[in-house]
This record gives structure tokens, C-alpha cells and sequence, in this order.
């Protein structure tokens, strides 16, 4: 049997690229898709090193590819509601313009894998039949997962679990209202990535995938016409609803199948950093993808609302805009996107005080530098850690504590606080993005001076006001940017 040559691969795709040769570049992709689907029907493959090592991957596949479906009917996790007066900052979303597989691969080589990775994968391509197309290129953000993993295995398992209904996959995927996900669990990966030709893997690793669908495959944008100049939002209520509820059930169905609610464990690195081994750490693709693209700002301000809302569950969380653009830019969506979603930690460089009020979280540097606006993101973490140190509390005090609170929260003893469930939660959000929508900026973040800090013995600053204000709203981000940088021409 003739055995895949990676580095032949690779360099016949560059001289096919060079040569716009079409035809031939879509040939070479069918090649790779045969040979992955070759690997998983026979069980074994040969790797490249080492001799051409033969690999027994029936052994180490999963033996059954569980694919459950969750909706609103099964997902029964509620989280308190958010309290506005008296809020804290939650952790930030690290946005970065590679693609969410190879940052798994990158977060299990770099003594991350103990941490439950999650990634979150959107589906485009559909048959004429309503289930998901495995043969066609680009079926997937990332658009590389079927090749390099045995998720087709857990497709046909999800496939199976509806024939027996009137609804098709792509119904229940792409539903309006009430959608579903299927969540697969322990995905192997076994192929590297494009750039060096999809070579077969010694050593594997496994994640768990939750498939996820868009409503609106090609949705128009409304423009909206602010001060800052033109925005992107979905044209309906609708779109953004559908957006949000996507969203709050993924995060949903983490927390309810992949959650350990035990003691939290800490475990030490080489770089001498502690981790809690249970919180998982969640990969989300950018919604839409090339000539599928959503709404920039619509999508920017609807994780916005997630982040407020769930980043404190999670070790880390990750947004990946590879494919969300063409021409290579992705890194400047990821900067675009992170600068809505995360305004509330740049407002702590500006206002010290500020970083009183974020809430527990690891703020690891190896994170952090994976992230496409690292060098801001530093910065904060700068100044919350001196405030930490000196009010005496340890970076293994601040993850337990994160931890304690996500256990907390899944046990159900947040005692006296009201709770939203799924549909309670989208609504709310959806009510305060129409409010963003046109810029009327009456949506409060929840920041005051007033509340009592425990660990704060500065005297509080005044730039909350301003600060609710330009996080509410925005439109107004781009304008706070600006000022930013001016500062830091007059005073270096």
C-alpha cells in the first residue's frame, strides 16, 4: 500500500496554488480526505517518522462515537442572574486569528491537556438529504476538522439518533427557534495540519466537539450609521436572538456534561504555574466564514454579553477568527472583535482601581501570548497581579477561588439569588443588544464606585461613570481607542 507523503503534499499544493491550478488543488484536498477516511475504515496508519512506524488506531479511537443532541428540552442548568449593582469584571476572551484545531493541538502540547478542551465547531454544508455533507471541502469551521480527526465516525452516530424523526439535521441545526448541538465526546485527532501536509500522527490526543449550526447561512447586514462610523448588525430582532441562543447553549451543555464538580486539583508546570485541572477550556470558532460571514458587530457584541455572563466558568476561553476573512485578515478581526468584547479590562489600565473589581482567574502569561492582542492583555494582567500581591493574594488563591465559585454555582448552593435558565438568559441579552444596536447606550455594565471592596485601600476613582457609559455603548469603543493612544504619545 503506498503511504502518505507529507512533504510531497505540501509542496504540490504550493506549486498548484502558484500556478492556479484549481482543479488540481481540489484533487490534492480529495487525496488527503481518501487517506483520512482510509486510516479510520482500517483502523492503523503509518507515520513518517521513525521508519514509517505502523499505528493501531483502532486502539485508540473511541470504541463507540457517543453524538448526543441537546436542546432546550434537556439542558437544565441555570446560573444565577447577573447582579448590575456591584458587578465585577470577568475574565477576558482570548482572541486569536489561528485556527481552533491547531490551538487545541497547541494547548495539549503545551501541558494544557489536562484541562477538558473544548471545541466548538460550525457546520455549513448540508446535503440535499438535510444531513451534514462529509465529502465536501470547507463543510466546517475549521474547515480542516474532518480531515485531520475521526469526527465522521461521530457524525454518522448523530445521524442515526434523528432518522426515526420528521426533522432532518439540518432542522434541528439551523432551527430559528429552539435549535440543537450534538456534543461528540473524545475526538481524536491523528493528522497535523496543512502547512506541513497533513502528516499522520505518532501521538494523538482526544477532544470533545459540539456541533453547532447558524440560522441564517448568508444573512444580510444592516448598516447602521453611529459616530463611529458604520456598524454591521443582523436586520432582525431574530438574528440576534438566534446568535445568543446558540451561544448560551454550548456553554450550557459544557457545564452540565463535562463539568466535574469535585475538589478542585492543582497541578504544577514546568513554567511554574498552577492550573486547575477540572475547568475546561472551550475553542469557539467566529461565526460565519468567508462568504458565510455574519455581522461583525452584531457578533462582536453578542460575546460580549457571553463573556459577561460565562467566561468565569471556564479555565480559558478562546474565540478563533481563522477563515472569518479573506486575504489574511483574520488577525485584524481578532483585534476589531476584541476591543468590543473585552473594553472593560482595557478600562483597568487607565483606572487602577478598576482591577479591584476583576473577578478571580489565572491570568497565565503562556495564555495570554497566544492571544493576537497579548501585549494590552499584559499589561492588565500586570496590574492585577501587583494589586493582588499586595493585598496578599496568591495566583493559587485567585484559581481556587475561581474554581470554588464555578463548583459553587454548579451545585446549586447560590442560596437567596434568583436563577435564569436558558430561554431567561437570551432573552435578557437579546433585549440589551436591541438597546446597542443604535447606540442609545442605556444598557448599565454594572460598575460602580460604590461598592465595598474588600481588597481595595485606594481611594476609588471617578472614571466608572465614564466607563459604563463607553463599555454600554459600542460605537463609542473606537473613540475611547483613540484617546488611549494619544495619552500614550504625551506621556510614554
Amino acid at each position: 500500500r503506498l503511504r502518505w507523503d507529507a512533504r510531497l503534499w505540501a509542496s504540490k499544493l504550493q506549486a498548484a496554488l502558484q500556478a492556479l491550478r484549481g482543479d488540481f488543488v481540489k484533487l490534492l484536498f480529495q487525496l488527503a480526505s481518501l487517506s483520512s477516511e482510509q486510516a479510520v475504515k482500517n483502523g492503523t496508519y503509518h507515520v513518517a517518522s521513525g521508519g514509517g512506524k505502523r499505528v493501531d488506531f483502532d486502539k485508540i479511537m473511541a470504541r463507540t462515537p457517543y453524538a448526543d443532541w441537546y436542546g432546550r428540552n434537556n439542558v437544565n442548568v441555570a446560573l444565577p442572574q447577573l447582579d448590575n449593582k456591584g458587578a465585577k469584571i470577568p475574565p477576558p476572551v482570548l482572541f486569536t486569528a489561528h485556527s481552533a484545531l491547531d490551538m487545541a493541538v497547541q494547548l495539549h502540547c503545551n501541558e494544557f491537556g489536562q484541562h477538558p478542551i473544548v471545541l466548538v465547531a460550525e457546520v455549513t454544508g448540508f446535503d440535499r438529504e438535510g444531513c451534514i455533507s462529509i465529502e465536501r471541502v470547507g463543510s466546517f469551521n475549521p474547515e480542516c476538522l474532518l480531515l485531520r480527526t475521526d469526527l465522521m465516525r461521530f457524525i454518522e452516530q448523530a445521524r442515526k439518533n434523528v432518522r426515526d424523526g420528521k426533522s432532518t439535521m439540518k432542522d434541528h441545526l439551523c432551527a430559528s427557534k429552539d435549535p440543537y448541538v450534538f456534543l461528540c465526546r473524545n475526538v481524536t485527532i491523528f493528522r497535523g495540519p496543512r502547512e506541513q501536509g497533513y502528516p499522520f500522527l505518532e501521538e494523538t490526543m482526544k477532544i470533545q466537539v459540539i456541533v453547532v449550526g447558524q440560522s441564517e447561512q448568508r444573512p444580510v447586514p444592516q448598516m447602521v450609521n453611529s459616530i463611529a462610523g458604520w456598524t454591521e448588525w443582523y436586520q432582525s430582532e431574530s438574528g440576534h436572538h438566534a446568535l445568543l441562543e446558540r451561544l448560551n447553549l454550548v456553554s450550557l451543555v459544557i457545564m452540565q456534561e463535562l463539568y466535574d464538580t469535585g475538589e478542585p486539583q492543582l497541578v504544577q508546570s514546568e513554567s511554574g504555574d498552577q492550573h486547575v485541572s477540572r475547568l475546561p477550556i472551550i475553542l469557539m470558532t467566529f461565526p460565519g466564514a468567508n462568504l458565510y460571514a455574519h455581522p461583525k458587530d452584531a457578533v462582536s457584541n453578542s460575546l460580549k454579553h457571553w463573556r459577561r455572563r460565562f467566561t468565569c466558568y471556564f479555565h480559558t476561553a478562546f474565540v478563533c477568527t481563522h477563515g472569518r476573512a479573506l486575504n489574511g485578515k483574520e488577525t485584524q478581526m481578532s483585534m476589531y472583535t476584541d476591543t468590543i468584547v473585552n473594553a472593560q479590562m482595557l478600562t483597568i489600565l487607565e483606572s487602577h482601581s478598576m482591577a479591584s473589581k476583576a473577578m478571580p482567574w489565572h491570568w497565565d502569561s503562556g495564555l495570554i501570548k497566544m492571544a493576537t492582542n497579548w501585549m494590552r492583555l499584559e499589561q492588565v494582567a500586570a496590574v492585577i497581579r501587583q494589586r493582588r500581591a499586595k493585598n496578599g493574594y496568591s495566583q493559587q488563591k485567585e484559581i481556587a477561588d475561581q474554581a470554588g465559585h464555578a463548583r459553587a454555582t454548579m451545585r446549586g448552593t447560590a442560596k437567596g439569588r434568583r436563577m435564569s435558565d436558558l430561554d431567561s438568559m437570551t432573552n435578557e441579552m437579546t433585549s440589551s443588544m436591541q438597546k446597542e444596536r443604535f447606540g442609545r447606550g442605556d444598557y448599565e455594565e454594572g460598575l460602580s464606585d460604590e461598592d465595598d471592596d474588600e481588597d481595595s485601600d485606594e481611594e476609588p476613582d471617578h472614571d466608572d461613570d465614564v466607563f459604563d457609559a463607553l463599555d454600554s455603548n459600542p460605537i463609542n469603543i473606537q473613540m475611547k481607542l483613540q484617546a488611549m493612544k494619544e495619552k500614550e504619545m504625551h506621556h510614554p
